[in-house]
């Protein structure tokens, strides 16, 4: 099984891309039951990173997070998917997610329970 061994943002990421592919040339759009696991994916992995008592216990949430991110920016760029708010943020202002500083400040920010996506980092 390809999604065997991913975590459930990776599986996903997996399953929305790959049916979305399978919708070439049609009207590509998130379904609502997509719409509503992506927040709750999101939900679950801040309140994961915010749990962990450490930056480098907090480093598997955070690769959820940059999963998550990858696919926001498929989402918009590729499929011109229109973004909430907050998603929209979050694509443009962490783009860099393969900087341990970067993701070390949103560890801290979702540690004080501020979103990760408000201010520029």
């Amino acid at each position: 099984m390809p999604n065997e061994g991913l975590s459930e943002a990776q599986r996903f990421r997996f399953t929305v891309l790959q049916r979305l592919e399978s919708d070439a040339g049609r009207d590509r759009r998130l379904l609502p039951e997509e719409e509503h696991a992506l927040d709750r994916i999101v939900t679950k992995t801040l309140e994961r990173i915010r749990g962990a008592n450490c930056f480098e216990l907090a480093e598997p949430g955070l690769a959820d997070l940059a999963t998550l991110h990858g696919l926001l920016s498929s989402l918009a760029f590729r499929y011109e998917i229109r973004l909430t708010p907050d998603q929209h943020r979050m694509v443009r202002q962490y783009d860099r997610w393969d900087e341990e500083f970067v993701r070390a400040r949103v560890y801290e920010r979702i540690r004080r329970g501020e979103p990760p996506w408000v201010e520029t980092v």
